[in-house]
């Protein structure tokens, strides 16, 4: 079987997307043509390296027949190897780094993978899909279930969380890239590998699937930005404050905080409402308390480290 030149362009794409997001400039610094580049790369490439990582796991256990008996064992014991190796690495990294080291977060991924190895592309899909439209609605509700209390009686016993602040509750839920949300990407992948995509009438459909995908969630964002500007914005001011990371329920007690933001890991300042929002935003900050009025964010950070 021949090289898939889509499949190729699509890993140049993912890693040309990486290094503008790593090593360019940030979106609000460019203008003009750089910032249509940098607005495509911006979340776009992580998206599509882990819906490679999927189409990847498929060519070692067998990309349009699923490998049986002793080759398909083989082939789950590569990619457990690869997962435990991932797992390692990541979280050596995230001793220093936090949870923007993505190689943990990749090593659930390609565990919770394994069963579904043997399955049908129509399958794979029908799952990704359903996992898109309920996971980050559960994703919601169990991080509003997970008070600081719960959280901190998990994070008690768990050796990740004590070794390197990136515990399993971070790698399933809370992470940068938690495993809830992330899976369907990985799933889409599985599925994409199954499908004959030498064939015009396959090209064609995924070109008009995804075309209509895309058409969809950026005229959903449109509307959710008009009929409610202030709550995707609320959370786009956390994430930014975060340092990329979403303020998670469960975190810690949310403090609604105004002024600049402090710096520093997980501390997290909203600014003041909108005036369509009767409340100021809220950001969950994990165990800090509200900072006075009158103290500027500099004595914040000082007083907090």
């Amino acid at each position: 079987m021949g090289r898939l030149v889509g499949v190729d362009l699509a890993r140049a794409l993912a890693v040309f997307g990486m290094y503008i997001v790593h090593i360019g400039p940030m979106l609000g610094n460019t203008s003009g043509f750089g910032t249509w580049v940098r607005f495509l790369a911006d979340g776009h490439s992580s998206v599509l390296f882990a819906t490679l990582a999927g189409f990847s796991l498929m060519l070692i256990a067998g990309r349009r027949e699923p490998k049986t008996g002793l080759a398909g064992r083989q082939a789950k014991a590569r990619i457990a190897i690869r997962a435990v190796i991932l797992l390692a690495l990541g979280s050596v990294l995230a001793i220093e780094y936090g949870d923007v080291i993505i190689l943990g977060f990749y090593g659930v991924y390609f565990l919770l993978a394994l069963p579904l190895l043997r399955l049908s592309a129509r399958t794979l899909a029908i799952i990704a899909a359903g996992l898109a439209l309920v996971t980050p609605q559960l994703a919601f509700v169990l991080k509003m279930w997970l008070s600081g209390s719960v959280l901190q009686s998990i994070n008690a016993y768990d050796p990740l969380e004590k070794l390197n602040d990136v515990g399993v509750v971070d790698l399933l839920l809370t992470g940068l890239y938690p495993t809830i949300t992330w899976m369907p990407f990985l799933i889409a992948g599985m599925a994409l590998a199954r499908l004959d995509l030498s064939a015009p009438a396959v090209q064609r459909r995924l070109a008009a699937l995804g075309a209509a995908l895309t058409v969809a969630a950026y005229g959903l964002s449109l509307w959710l930005r008009t009929a409610c500007p202030c709550c995707l914005r609320a959370r786009t001011r956390c994430s930014a404050g975060s340092g990329g990371r979403p303020a998670a329920p469960g975190r810690g007690p949310a403090v609604p905080v105004r002024g600049p933001v402090a710096p520093g890991r997980g501390r997290v300042a909203a600014g003041p409402a909108s005036s369509s929002c009767r409340r100021p935003r809220t950001c969950w900050v994990p165990g800090r308390t509200p900072a006075p009025r009158s103290t500027s964010s500099a004595a914040w950070a000082s007083r907090s480290s």
